[in-house]
C-alpha cells in the first residue's frame, strides 16, 4: 500500500475509534513529507498548497481507483 493510502487508512481507522471507543485506542496520524509519496497527485497538492483537509478529500476520491477494497477493510477492523 502506497503512503498516501497508507495514511487514509490509519485516518479512516482513527475517526472510526473516535465514534466507536476501543481499548486499543491510537493517536492521530501524521501526514508523511509529501516528497515520499508514490501518487502522482504529489505536485498538485504541493503547487496546490492544499490544507491537510483538503488532501484527505482528494484521497478519499482516489481511493477507490487505487486501493478498492480501502473504505471494506478499515471499517471492518
Amino acid at each position: 500500500m502506497c503512503p498516501e493510502m497508507h495514511l487514509l487508512d490509519q485516518y479512516i481507522r482513527y475517526r472510526l475509534d473516535e465514534y466507536f471507543p476501543s481499548a486499543e485506542r491510537e493517536g492521530k496520524p501524521v501526514l508523511p513529507d509529501i516528497d515520499q509519496w508514490q501518487l502522482p497527485v504529489r505536485e498538485f497538492v504541493k503547487n496546490g498548497n492544499l490544507t491537510i483537509n483538503e488532501t484527505f478529500v482528494l484521497l478519499i476520491a482516489l481511493a477507490p481507483h487505487i486501493n478498492p477494497d480501502l473504505f471494506d477493510n478499515a471499517i471492518q477492523s
